[in-house]
């Protein structure tokens, strides 16, 4: 099981570099650009 696991990540591994490529980062903020909402309560764990 082990084993098979440990390919399936190689293959997700290749995959990836596969079809990741570079890109310009953004100059700016798109506008209306959704953020993600944390619970109040989600706190870093260097924080506690």
């Amino acid at each position: 099981m082990e084993k098979t696991r440990y390919r399936e990540y190689q293959a997700l591994v290749e995959r990836c570099k596969q079809t990741l490529h570079q890109v310009e980062p953004l100059r700016e903020v798109e506008a209306g650009r959704k953020r993600l909402a944390f619970d109040e309560n989600l706190r870093p764990k260097a924080a506690t």
